[in-house]
């Protein structure tokens, strides 16, 4: 169940809690962030995370959701995987990230396969596989 997290946009509850009852029967870990301003990546907000995401990175991503992503991502700031994301916006046009190395206070230091890709709403989506050896 979506916690109601992310209030300024309810319009995306139904959605979101649709969306978590397919991803949680599949093994694919799923981020899903809004973006305020189109021109800035920076503006993106998280506003979905699945348990298999929380399971690649150790911890449980929920609590990061109505974050700004480069807040609830510290180390994706300006990186590659940024760069990409900016792009899926501005084209429309899905995206591999590749293999990202991420860590954060209480996310481990891991390998991460991503792929990123347009959704509706000024929203994109990251598939994420925690492929650490």
């Amino acid at each position: 169940m979506i916690r109601n997290i992310y209030q300024e946009l309810p319009e995306f509850s139904a959605i979101l809690t649709f969306v978590d009852a397919i991803f949680s029967e599949l093994n694919i870990g799923l981020l899903i962030c809004h973006v305020v301003d189109a021109e800035q990546i920076d503006s993106a907000r998280l506003i979905y995370a699945n348990k298999q995401a929380s399971r690649c990175a150790g911890t449980d991503l929920r609590e990061r959701v109505g974050m700004q992503v480069f807040e609830a991502f510290p180390a994706l700031a300006g990186s590659k995987a940024a760069r990409v994301f900016a792009k899926v916006v501005a084209t429309r046009e899905p995206s591999k990230v590749g293999v990202v190395e991420y860590g954060d206070q209480e996310v481990q230091q891991a390998r991460f396969e991503a792929r990123a890709f347009p959704m509706p709403n000024s929203c994109f989506g990251v598939i994420i596989e925690n492929v650490s050896s």
